[in-house]
């Protein structure tokens, strides 16, 4: 099924109060949420192997969407975790290897924006403010369908990300993903 994704932006507004016993102009601030619901479709099946203790992390990609001339479509991550392993969200700040995300679009199509990742979860023993992903996640990008792209023609994404356990981290690794229709 589809999952809902509610996204908030706030804007600060003033309102004069009425009545005020005080002399001048009394004035107070407000946070005011606007959300917006959008329906995020559920990821395409991507068959990505089980990762093992050996090699713990697996992914894939695949294109989701129409092909048209001007419709959008979905490039998605899909990356699998071991068991008692971890990978760093993609946030920077950290004294570890964030993972990371890039892709090469074919001639006729544009990206309408980055990559949109599930929430991550806290991993106390990497310290405050240390983030994680485990067991499985999804990434999805949006490009736009500006022209017909060639017969054959690929996006290429870069996943580069470094796995971690309690005890120990792997050397850091760059894997190249083909997602095409």
């Amino acid at each position: 099924g589809d999952l809902d994704l509610i996204v908030g932006d706030h804007s600060e507004v003033s309102r004069e109060r009425a009545g005020s016993e005080s002399s001048g102009d009394a004035r107070t601030h407000s946070a005011i949420w606007f959300y917006e619901r959008r329906t995020v479709p559920a990821p395409p099946m991507i068959d990505v192997d089980a990762p093992s203790q050996g090699a713990p992390v697996a992914a894939g990609a695949a294109l989701g969407g129409a092909l048209a001339i001007g419709d959008e479509l979905d490039v998605w991550v899909r990356v699998r975790i071991a068991e008692g392993w971890h990978v760093y969200d993609l946030d920077e700040g950290t004294p570890f290897v964030n993972t990371t995300l890039a892709f090469d679009l074919p001639e006729g199509l544009t990206a309408v924006g980055g990559w949109e990742r599930p929430a991550s979860v806290d991993y106390p023993a990497g310290g405050e403010g240390v983030r994680v992903w485990k067991d499985e996640v999804h990434f999805r990008a949006r490009v736009r369908v500006d022209a017909a792209p060639a017969a054959g023609a690929e996006v290429v994404c870069t996943l580069a990300y470094q796995a971690c356990n309690d005890s120990f981290c792997l050397p850091p690794e760059t894997v190249t993903l083909r997602a095409t229709r």
